[in-house]
């Protein structure tokens, strides 16, 4: 199944919630044949990036959902061989979206006007290969790899690699802070047979490299997200790999813990919502005081053991089920199944989107992206027990997900 890229515009939702809510997409667009699977968020909630299945390879479609959700689709004729591209980073109005086109294996910078490939390297180059994950706030600054090394794209100087820490020999940068000045990612290194060995997180400013450590006996860490102001990455720590998988020899994180790290200095592990004995940060608000992720129950990360709970951390409040508050906020989630996972998190803090499961009969459920409107100001996070809001999702490797120019999604 092909997939495309596609750009989801809320038309004027926001402004007519007073109260905290939750939406779930509309599912299915018969023009490209599949579901879709929510990406990023814009920096105030009102655009939201994602994937969905294509009917037909490279065909530019224009979809609209429902009077208040207007689809795009990114295949623009400026990619030559786009037979399925993936979207992974969003300008803070939305507009600029970084992505990579998965057939020729090449970076792009798209906007209305079209798509811009980033790489100048001829489709088919041995050996070559870039893809983009992050963009900044104005969309003048793209981060994300080239040949198998983390990048940094500008349209001065052009897709440039910016180095790895020590002791890794490949990596990628995900996320870049919105001025364009610290990038943060995640570098490998790998032992026999390709098995890796070890992961190091790093954040990068004006040049200089610095890799963000993990408590002692900590030594795997990954950088998932930065905020804006550039002075806060999360990710998680973990007391290394487990063995290969007999059957696919995939290799995931052992016990990781959501980590939080403040301009470059040691890591704080994040409390733990109840019940949960791992978790993983996937995004963080603007300046680093709300972080959300994704927690389970077994001892490797969500993609070895595919049940996750959505959860919530701030400064003040601590870490919380993300279905625990939002019914504390007078939600009612008797539609939802699953919330499953959280994707991302507006700069403000205010909106969260997902994929969860919905019911849509009495006995089935369908994976529908959802994105739910905090009232503003933010109520404190309460002492709520553990509601197991779960999802199953489809194994993917820790290299694919984690920093390598492999740009299969986790939830395909």
């Amino acid at each position: 199944m092909h997939r495309m890229a596609v750009v989801i515009v809320l038309n004027g939702w926001l402004a007519s919630i007073a109260a905290a809510d939750i939406v779930s997409f509309p599912m299915y667009a018969p023009s490209t044949g599949g579901f879709p699977t929510v990406r990023a968020v814009s920096d105030d909630g009102s655009v939201l990036l994602g994937i969905s299945p294509s009917g037909v390879p490279s065909q530019v479609v224009g979809l609209r959902w429902s009077t208040t959700f207007a689809y795009a689709t990114l295949n623009s004729g400026a990619i030559p061989s786009a037979d399925a591209t993936f979207a992974d980073g969003l300008s803070a109005d939305g507009s600029v979206v970084a992505g990579t086109d998965l057939t020729s294996r090449r970076a792009f910078r798209w906007t209305a006007a079209g798509a811009q490939l980033i790489d100048p390297r001829p489709a088919g180059t041995p050996g070559a290969s870039s893809s983009a994950s992050g963009v900044s706030a104005d969309g003048s600054v793209m981060v994300g790899a080239m040949d198998g090394q983390p990048a940094r794209w500008t349209q001065a100087a052009g897709l440039q690699q910016i180095g790895l820490p020590a002791g890794t020999t490949a990596g990628s940068a995900s996320r870049v802070s919105a001025d364009g000045t610290a990038v943060v990612g995640t570098a490998y290194a790998y032992g026999p047979s390709q098995l890796l060995k070890s992961a190091k997180a790093f954040r990068w400013t004006s040049g200089a490299m610095v890799e963000l450590t993990g408590p002692a006996g900590r030594a795997v860490n990954v950088a998932a997200d930065v905020s804006a102001d550039g002075h806060v990455a999360v990710g998680n720590s973990s007391v290394g790999f487990t063995p290969p998988d007999a059957t696919l020899n995939e290799q995931w994180l052992d016990h990781p813990l959501a980590a939080r790290w403040l301009d470059g200095g040691a890591a704080q592990l994040l409390p733990l919502p109840g019940g949960a004995d791992w978790a993983l940060a996937t995004a963080t608000n603007a300046d680093g005081t709300i972080v959300v992720g994704n927690a389970g129950v077994g001892g490797s990360d969500e993609f070895d053991h595919p049940s996750t709970l959505p959860w919530i951390w701030t400064s003040g409040s601590g870490t919380q089920p993300l279905g625990g508050y939002l019914q504390s906020l007078g939600l009612n989630l008797s539609a939802w199944s699953t919330l499953g996972s959280i994707a991302d998190i507006s700069a403000d803090g205010r909106t969260i989107t997902g994929n969860g499961e919905m019911f849509i009969s009495p006995t089935q459920t369908a994976v529908v992206p959802w994105v739910v409107m905090i009232p503003s100001p933010m109520p404190p996070l309460l002492a709520l027990p553990a509601l197991g809001f779960v999802c199953r999702r489809r194994r993917s490797r820790v290299a694919d997900v984690h920093g390598s120019t492999s740009m299969a999604s986790p939830n395909e």
